[in-house]
């Protein structure tokens, strides 16, 4: 049986240090007596035992897993014992380890050994361990004081120490922030027009046609950031404090001025004036929750049809680095569907079919649609509880990141490519908070109307009250009963004739029964439930009753045909049971819709005056 050792090599920095190490401790297992063969080398430049870094701790588990699964190896070779660790948790962890399976450390910077002859700790060389890992600790604590407190006068100073430059900076070769002058020339330009009235969109543009990597966003943060006017300013974390603020560093830094503070106080003005939103003229039925078919994505109405919003997204170009290595694939990654559907047709079709499913609300309990509600709030809390936690382990990667680059073992290609995909992360996860939020403050609203409605329901009457419905009382009753809508091309048959249609299917917040037959009913309201085993027992086939809030249910869907060549007609596909089995079939039956014209194409308006002008 040959005995083997294992030589733990390890430099926080340069290559060049780390292959010293590597040839001296060979030397010593060698006069040791260990052929080369039975030499197992651990470890790499950049592994920190002061930060705790993933590549040391990986060490540290290789190390584990060497002398756990190969009984033959007697001894560890280690450089400095403070190259062991500075954490004297660690060491100890280490330490006791070996002396379990009593496996000799010889450490050669100071020299000694853990163990005697005999296999037993030699106690006085265990203290004089201890001691020395304690001095170890105290060094680098104070180490780390200086380093911070040199890191802090450099920043007052311009110098730069780590962390990202604003766009129109460079780091010259005394590491100090200076001007980048043709970025600071682009800087002025933006400022001076957008206090001559041009909008950032404009400008986007501008820079687009020129060829410049200047994108929408960036003139955004460009206008806004107060760096530009030389003042100086402590760092901001992406985490925040006790009274929900972004932390702050120690870390006042200073910047050359490229802009005069007038300049940007006058562009906070305009900024503020142009930010404050006039209210919304029109309100649509489907917004928020017509979803595009193709692509996932939002629609919007543009003049009086409903159209995927990325499709007709003409400012997406603007939004796209022109140094970007994937701007081509993001512009051919845009959606196609060029698909559009009247806003007058939906909108009537929705509250048509809603306005049934409303009355019936409100003349029963609610409690099943607010337990309902309450419980997608739980759902979204979960989202964003699990995006906070994704944002604390991004926040470690890129501070992980700065420091692989701070200690040279990663080059600035590889940096920034990495950084932009942790970059992307973030704002993937910062994006789902955001939308939570949003659905969270939704889901409140529509619980306090159901309450509002059902007390006012008591008073007048709940068809009275329905009727005098407003836009936005049936906008919000549509997007509480429905879930989602998407419409498609297609091509319907109604009497033997064939015609262009566009199908609707609208997927509801309420449950079907399994297999399409039966009763769905709320268990958890007794009323309800009677009356659903009431009704079960009245009809000829006896359905069977659900109960609603089983998560195995399916969403209720609804199909729709509207063909705008055939009279504006409507027509919706129901599976209705036939015969007294009770079997479902499929039939086709014209829905009568009052197609209310709350929208007016002008342009298509003034074409038709023109017309008649001419005549």
């Amino acid at each position: 049986m040959e005995k083997k050792c294992v030589l733990w090599c390890r430099v926080s920095t340069l290559q060049q240090e780390f292959e010293r190490q590597k040839k001296e401790l060979i030397e010593m297992a060698t006069k040791d007596g260990f052929e080369e063969k039975n030499q197992i080398i651990i470890g790499s430049a950049g592994a920190s035992a002061i930060k705790m870094n993933e590549l040391y701790l990986k060490e540290v588990d290789e190390l584990f897993k060497t002398i756990n699964s190969d009984n033959n190896v007697t001894t560890i070779y280690l450089w400095e014992l403070s190259r062991l660790a500075r954490n004297e948790k660690k060491f100890h962890e280490i330490k006791e380890n070996l002396e379990k399976r009593k496996i000799q450390l010889i450490v050669k910077k100071p020299s000694l050994q853990l163990l005697n002859e005999d296999g037993n700790v030699n106690n006085g060389i265990e203290l004089a361990f201890s001691l020395l890992i304690t001095l170890a600790k105290q060094e680098m604590e104070i180490k780390k004081e200086r380093f911070k407190s040199g890191k802090i006068q450099k920043a007052s100073l311009g110098i730069w120490v780590g962390g990202n430059l604003s766009y129109g900076y460079t780091i010259n070769k005394t590491k100090h922030i200076v001007a980048n002058e043709s970025e600071a020339e682009n800087v002025r330009y933006i400022f001076q027009s957008y206090i001559a009235g041009k909008s950032q969109r404009q400008l986007a543009h501008e820079f687009y046609t020129k060829g410049v990597s200047i994108t929408l966003s960036l003139i955004n943060r460009i206008l806004h950031n107060e760096r530009y006017t030389g003042k100086s300013f402590k760092f901001k974390y992406d985490e925040l404090d006790e009274n929900n603020k972004l932390k702050e560093s120690n870390l006042e830094r200073s910047y050359p001025q490229i802009i005069s503070v007038e300049d940007f106080e006058k562009c906070q003005e305009i900024s503020k004036k142009n930010n404050v939103k006039p209210k919304a003229k029109n309100i649509y039925y489907a917004d928020g929750i017509l979803i595009c078919p193709s692509c996932g994505g939002r629609c919007s109405v543009q003049k009086t049809s409903y159209h995927c919003f990325n499709a007709y997204n003409k400012y997406m170009k603007y939004g796209i680095r022109e140094d970007s290595k994937d701007k081509e694939e993001k512009l051919k990654n845009q959606c196609q569907n060029k698909l559009n559907l009247s806003v007058n047709v939906l909108d009537s079709l929705l509250w048509e079919e809603v306005k049934g499913r409303e009355i019936g609300t409100l003349q029963k309990s609610n409690l099943e649609e607010i337990a309902n509600f309450k419980l997608k709030i739980e759902e979204e809390k979960k989202k964003i509880e699990i995006a906070n936690e994704h944002l604390i382990k991004v926040k470690k990667k890129k501070k992980n990141l700065l420091n692989t680059l701070i200690d040279d073992d990663i080059d600035k290609e590889d940096y920034d490519e990495l950084k932009s995909k942790i970059e992307k992360e973030k704002k993937k996860n910062i994006d789902v908070i955001n939308m939570s939020n949003s659905r969270i403050n939704q889901l409140e609203e529509f619980i306090k109307s159901i309450y509002s409605k059902t007390e006012q329901a008591n008073i007048d009457g709940v068809f009275a009250m329905v009727d005098k419905y407003n836009d936005k009382d049936k906008q919000e009753a549509c997007q509480r009963h429905i879930n989602s809508v998407s419409y498609f091309d297609d091509v319907l048959e109604v009497n033997q004739k064939k015609y262009r249609c566009k199908r609707i299917e609208i997927t509801w917040n309420t449950k079907i029964p399994t297999g399409g037959i039966g009763i769905v009913s709320d268990f958890n309201d007794e009323k309800d439930k009677k009356e659903a085993e009431l009704l079960s027992q009245l009809t000829q086939i006896k359905y069977p009753v659900f109960d609603s809030n089983d998560e195995t249910l399916e969403n209720e869907k609804s199909t729709y045909y509207y063909t705008p060549f055939n009279a504006n007609r409507i027509f919706e596909k129901r599976m209705l049971p036939t015969g007294e089995d009770g079997n479902l079939k499929e039939e086709l039956l014209p829905v009568n819709v009052n197609i209310e014209m709350r929208f007016k194409d002008k342009w298509k308006e003034k074409k038709k005056k023109d017309r008649k002008n001419k005549i």
